[in-house]
C-alpha cells in the first residue's frame, strides 16, 4: 500500500479537532493526554484489522499529534487541529514505523 492511500484512510477516521487542555505534563517530558488519547483509542479500533501499513499509519498519526499537543500547550493553544497536520513529517513518522 503506498504512504497517500493509508494516510487518506486514517485522516478520514481522526476527529477534525482534538481537545488538548487537560493534558498532564511529567518531570520526564512526557505527556498524559486523555482526550488524545481516546480519540487514537476509536481510531485504533477502526484500523486493527486492515493491515500493518495502516497501523503504523495510525500509530504515526497518534505520535505527530501528541507531539504536536505538548508544543500548542505550551503556546497556550488548546485543541489539535487536524487540517493542520503536517505531510512530511507524518510521513517521516510512517517510513520509521513501517521498518
Amino acid at each position: 500500500m503506498e504512504f497517500e492511500q493509508a494516510f487518506k484512510i486514517v485522516m478520514e477516521k481522526w476527529p477534525d479537532e482534538v481537545d488538548i487542555s487537560d493534558i498532564k505534563f511529567h518531570s520526564s517530558g512526557g505527556a498524559n493526554i486523555p482526550e488524545l488519547t481516546k480519540a487514537h483509542d476509536a481510531v485504533e479500533k477502526q484500523c486493527l484489522n486492515l493491515g500493518k501499513e495502516i497501523m503504523a499509519m495510525d500509530w504515526s498519526f497518534f505520535q505527530y499529534f501528541h507531539a504536536q499537543a505538548k508544543l500548542l500547550h505550551k503556546q497556550n493553544y488548546f485543541k489539535i487541529i487536524k487540517q493542520n497536520i503536517n505531510i512530511p513529517e507524518i510521513e517521516k513518522l510512517y517510513r520509521q514505523n513501517i521498518s
